[in-house]
């Protein structure tokens, strides 16, 4: 390929470079190839449609033995945004010579990318090209010997599908039954993780004729990695089967898969049981999460390990393993991930049954041998229980619970930790602390600190419907306890709990149990703790009120303003500034966050001059009498970074005071901290005083 190019001459510097990037596309130095293969775009550009198709092209098609960091970015530029690029839609054909030889190679990304871009190209094509293109291309992939030709083919099949003539779709649906019975592991791996996507583009009588056999099928597959990506298109499949025959498609494989001998394929059947029980009732289901909102664990995992003790190439062993996570995805956006643009989905008229039946086969995996298929249920618990709507079931889920909070796995407990809670929701107030709390408990005993953070952080779900009695007998010693755990992270995340059981405990119960635990944070070695600490008191003061934080609050955060710690004293300056703020008025999109982030939000807030809740009259004589005395008092602290966070406090505690203190004391304490020897304490008065003009 040439790199002469003919301009004006404004223009000859950019080609200059535009050249310099050719030549550096057949440079030795493979990291000068990587650049230049990532500008793809600017070289197409310059050369123009005509001398991209007629000279580019070629070249990168005799390019595809380069290193595979150059092919990856080679498949990335070959994307969508080239088609214009090679002259729009009526030439996105000529994508597919280079994309078709990336399709080839050993390397996993490369692929995979390269498939990507084809079906990108494919999408934009004219109807016309599709069998003039698209379906050759189809058809060499599936029909060549080597076995990473025909898993680019598995990858290509749903893009091609519903563009192809009739009078081609059956050829494509026997092309990929071909592709599912293939003689080769990784290539029935590959079919069986694109099968819901292709289940998703056919319509609806093959899906009960084609799919679901092909599912079947390859669920009892002698390769436990291709049974368990089987697994995984089971409920993908439910929410396109018809509502009458949903549960007698799709039980039966799944508690045979709930029993299979390989504990990976138990893995996919634990993680996929949800996902069916929201099809049996009716609704789109999404990528699985556990309670805590993290995606399920991706199926690349177990599989991975499966293809792993493959005789064969580890790239070629892992090839649908690890694509098998983008697989999922893409199935569920066709099958579920865009619900908001798909019509109702009609529940099974045996849904309650059907549930039962998967929340009593789910339960027993909860049991299972295998640690991880334990953690994969656990992680699922409240979810499955909920959907089944059952005592049998929750009785028995509860009895596994039990056991699993002494399981000798941390990270069993760990995923049982941040979802078990949540079956308060399906509990009466009874079951909760007879059940429930007992659980709990002994979860916020562990030894691990991850496990007593999980439960912590899902306490809300049990505060909701315990009652002040329940709370103050059963869980508030354990947060005694912990209010001083090993663990910084356990103490940041009880902290921002104390709101809420401000609450439910009351006053009086509160500032007998947990008010000195909320000013010793203050003191806490950790700087995170100590700043939520400081915010977490004007939460608590919301609930409480102003004149309860001069009597239980002040005195303390004054002892606190006199430690010997520089550290404290700062954290001590902040606490009163955040506790005299102006609140910002509540914006609607701000009702989801927490207390305590209000909290801090509200003393930032300030010098933004956003709207403010006027002070009322106890909290002004709060500011006036108590907050603003503690804080001017350090202005000749021996330590700048104390007299500067004062400044910054003055500046936050002013528009809660009175225009008596704004005009007199406040105002005379940063002027004369404008005459500070330390440039960052001249700085902040100088903003303060700034503010109080205006």
């Amino acid at each position: 390929m040439s790199s002469s190019t003919h301009a004006a001459p404004g223009e000859d510097s950019e080609l200059v470079k535009v050249a310099v990037l050719i030549d550096e596309l057949k440079h030795e130095d493979v990291q000068l190839r990587l650049n230049s293969m990532r500008q793809l775009a600017t070289i197409a550009g310059a050369l123009g449609p005509e001398r991209t198709r007629e000279e580019l092209l070629p070249f990168l098609v005799e390019s595809v033995d380069d290193d595979d960091d150059v092919l990856r970015a080679m498949a990335e530029g070959l994307g969508e945004s080239m088609v214009e690029l090679v002259g729009g839609p009526e030439h996105a054909f000529a994508l597919l010579a280079p994309l078709e030889q990336l399709a080839t190679v050993e390397e996993l990304s490369v692929r995979d990318r390269a498939v990507q871009s084809m079906s990108e190209a494919i999408s934009t094509m004219p109807e016309d090209h599709i069998e003039e293109n698209a379906l050759p291309l189809l058809s060499r992939l599936a029909e060549r010997d080597w076995f990473t030709s025909r898993i680019a083919a598995a990858g290509l099949v749903a893009s091609i599908y519903p563009r192809a003539p009739d009078g081609a779709r059956k050829r494509i649906v026997t092309l990929f039954q071909s592709l599912c019975t293939d003689t080769t592991p990784m290539v029935r791996r590959a079919a069986a993780s694109h099968l819901a996507g292709f289940a998703a583009v056919l319509p609806a009588d093959l899906v009960d004729t084609v799919a679901l056999p092909l599912a079947g099928q390859l669920s009892t597959d002698e390769q436990d990695s291709v049974r368990l990506l089987a697994a995984e298109s089971f409920a993908a499949l439910a929410v396109l089967l018809p509502a009458a025959s949903r549960s007698s498609s799709t039980l039966p494989p799944l508690k045979r898969l709930a029993k299979d001998s390989s504990w990976r394929v138990r893995w996919s059947s634990a993680s996929q049981a949800l996902a069916i029980c929201q099809a049996l009732r009716g609704q789109r289901p999404g990528r699985p999460t556990d309670a805590a909102g993290s995606a399920a664990p991706s199926a690349a995992g177990p599989a991975g390990a499966a293809a792993g003790s493959s005789a064969t190439s580890s790239s070629s062993s892992s090839s649908a393993s690890a694509s098998s996570a983008a697989a999922a995805a893409t199935a569920t956006a066709a099958a579920g991930g865009a619900a908001s643009h798909l019509p109702p989905l009609e529940p099974a008229p045996d849904a309650d049954t059907g549930c039962v039946e998967v929340g009593m086969a789910f339960a027993e995996l909860l049991g299972d041998s295998e640690a991880e298929v334990r953690a994969a249920a656990a992680a699922r618990v409240s979810q499955v229980a909920s959907q089944a709507r059952d005592a049998t079931v929750t009785d028995r889920v509860l009895e596994r619970c039990r056991e699993l909070a002494s399981d000798s796995f941390e990270h069993v407990r760990a995923a049982l930790a941040g979802s078990v809670l949540g079956m308060a929701g399906v509990l009466s107030d009874e079951r909760c602390e007879a059940d429930l709390l007992p659980i709990a408990l002994e979860l916020l005993r562990d030894t691990a600190s991850q496990v007593r953070l999980s439960v912590i952080e899902r306490l809300e779900e049990v505060n909701a419907v315990a009652g002040s009695k329940l709370l103050t007998e059963t869980l508030l010693p354990a947060i005694v306890d912990l209010a001083k755990d090993a663990q910084w992270r356990v103490r940041r995340a009880l902290l921002a709990f104390m709101p809420l059981l401000a609450r439910q405990l009351g006053e009086a119960t509160f500032s007998s149990r947990l008010t000195d635990i909320c000013i010793e944070w203050l003191s806490d070695d950790v700087a995170s703790v100590r700043d939520d600490a400081a915010s977490n008191l004007r939460a608590v003061t919301d609930v409480f009120g102003f004149e309860w934080a001069g009597r239980s609050l002040v005195p303390r955060l004054k002892s606190l303003a006199a430690d010997p710690s520089y550290l404290i004293r700062v954290t001590a300056v902040r606490a009163a500034a955040r506790l005299g703020a102006l609140a910002p008025a509540a914006p609607a999109a701000g009702a989801g966050a927490s207390a305590a982030s209000k909290a801090k939000g509200a003393a930032s807030a300030a010098s933004a001059r956003a709207a403010f809740v006027p002070a009322s009259a106890a909290h002004a004589a709060l500011v006036d009498k108590e907050l603003l005395p503690l804080v001017i008092a350090l202005t000749k602290d021996a330590v700048p970074n104390v007299r500067f966070n004062v400044a910054k406090a003055v500046a936050l505690l002013a528009p809660a005071a009175t225009p008596e203190k704004r005009s007199g004391r406040i105002r005379d304490a940063l002027a004369k901290m404008r005459d500070d020897k330390d440039a960052d304490v001249r700085h902040f008065s100088g903003v303060a005083l700034s503010e109080l003009k205006d």
